[in-house]
């Protein structure tokens, strides 16, 4: 009897814990066409320094400036005494230009994770639209807009650096 008065409690626990998370970025000086371009290549060809693609199924609606993503990511982390450690993330994304002047656009995570994980996430993708509208530029270029996007994302500090990591080839 208790376990049925105490299911609903852990319901929204749980709801609250994984439920959507969402980042929001503002393209200043882009035209939206430029943008919604960018948005298309970061989700079609993404760039990982320590994770194996596994699966990344891209859809494009441009009618409706709107991308789907199902991608699939594993390595095998390395930590110095500890066994090697197997692991995967799955990724649901729903991105979409949500403002055009300037434009504007939304990635909500609808898969089960953690929010943080989430938002880290969105924001790489935000980081790699980023660098595709800068073209090619100098180091200080690069490193000075990508200060710029995670000051404006709310943080100051990057993801702490992956130890050392095996990629997993093809099933």
């Amino acid at each position: 009897m208790k376990l049925l008065l105490l299911s609903p409690f852990f319901f929204l626990l749980s709801t609250l814990c994984t439920g959507c998370t969402y980042v929001d970025y503002t393209f200043e000086g882009y035209s939206s066409d430029q943008v919604w371009k960018a948005m298309v290549v970061a989700a079609e060809t993404p760039t990982y320094d320590d994770w194996h693609i596994a699966e990344n199924n891209v859809w494009v609606d441009p009618a409706q400036y709107r991308i789907e993503i199902y991608r699939r990511l594993r390595r095998v982390l390395y930590r110095p005494e500890s066994e090697p450690r197997r692991e995967e993330q799955t990724w649901k994304f729903d991105i979409r230009v949500i403002g055009l002047d300037p434009p504007k656009a939304r990635l909500v995570s609808r898969g089960r994770a953690v929010p943080m994980h989430a938002t880290l996430e969105g924001q790489r993708y935000f980081l790699d639209v980023h660098d595709l509208l800068l073209g090619v530029a100098g180091e200080a270029v690069l490193k000075d807009a990508h200060d710029a996007v995670l000051q404006s994302l709310g943080t100051d500090e990057e993801p702490p650096p992956s130890e050392d990591v095996e990629f997993l080839g093809p099933d």
